[in-house]
Parts: structure tokens; C-alpha cells; sequence
């Protein structure tokens, strides 16, 4: 079987490590996946409380509430992302004027491909994962919240659902 091997100088501006630019990306997003952990902590605590026999309120906070500032860390990185893309193209007009050379090359889509295929390919996963992050907790509100403890909203949801 042969080895996918990924040519990163091919995937950044001239002169720049490809390869740093896609683990920098790599750590921004685990980073935002890291801080987006928060909600289920607020989940884990609110399940805590009602299963409390003293505690008066038998009512579970707002999805919203729970989610607060949870996925923050995503639309951050879509802006570092896109600045990213911004500095790709303005490193390649800097100096000797790098865009001129790569005007000469056959393909003339190299420049967009070299500024645009990291950031994009982040941003794309900054949204499969935000995605995917929200849906998992919002499953995981509805399912493991007992019926009698849901908010109105959440239990016309439930009922379509089901």
C-alpha cells in the first residue's frame, strides 16, 4: 500500500513552512474543541442539582444558558484563519514581488491555491467541528434529561422528535 505523503511546501506561499502553518491550524482547533468542553461541564453540574432531593427547582437551565460562550473559540479561529489568507496574499506582493513570478506558472490558480488551502481547509473543520460539538450537547441535553425536568421548548422538541 502506498503512503499518502502531503508536499506542504506546496500548500503555502513560497518561503513559508506549510507544514508549521497546518500545525499551528491543528492547535487552534484543539484548542477551541478544548475550551468548547465547558458546556458539558454545565451539563454534568445541572444533572448534579436535579438529582439533589433537597434542591427546590426541579427545572433544567436553558440550552442556551448551558451552551454560553462554549463555542466561542471557533468564530476566534474563523478570523485568524481568514487574516491568515489575507497575510498569504500580502506576503507574496512584499519584496521582489513574488505574484509576478507566479503569474509566469502554468497553472493559474497556484497563487490562490498556495494563500487559500490551509486557511479554507481550517475553516472548514472550525465548522464541521462547531457543528457537530452543538449537536452532540444538544442531543445529550434531551436525552439524558429526565422529560419532567425539560423546559417547554425542549419538550415540544422532544415530542417531534420522537
Amino acid at each position: 500500500m502506498k503512503k499518502l505523503r502531503i508536499r506542504w511546501e506546496r500548500l503555502a506561499p513560497a518561503g513559508l513552512d506549510g507544514k508549521r502553518e497546518a500545525l499551528w491550524t491543528a492547535g487552534g482547533l484543539g484548542a477551541s474543541v478544548l475550551w468548547a468542553t465547558g458546556p458539558l461541564f454545565r451539563l454534568l453540574r445541572e444533572w448534579r442539582r436535579l438529582a439533589e432531593p433537597t434542591h427546590v427547582s426541579r427545572i433544567m437551565d436553558y440550552f442556551s444558558d448551558i451552551m454560553g460562550s462554549g463555542l466561542a473559540g471557533f468564530p476566534v479561529m474563523w478570523l485568524c484563519l481568514a487574516a491568515l489568507a489575507v497575510w498569504h496574499y500580502a506576503y507574496h506582493r512584499q519584496g521582489s514581488r513574488a505574484d509576478y513570478t507566479m503569474r509566469r506558472i502554468s497553472s493559474r490558480w497556484e497563487l490562490h491555491r498556495r494563500c487559500l488551502t490551509i486557511p479554507v481547509v481550517g475553516i472548514v473543520l472550525a465548522l464541521a467541528l462547531a457543528r457537530g460539538l452543538y449537536q452532540l450537547y444538544w442531543w445529550m441535553y434531551l436525552t439524558f434529561t429526565p422529560p419532567e425536568c425539560l423546559r417547554d421548548v425542549a419538550i415540544m422538541t422532544v415530542k417531534t422528535i420522537r
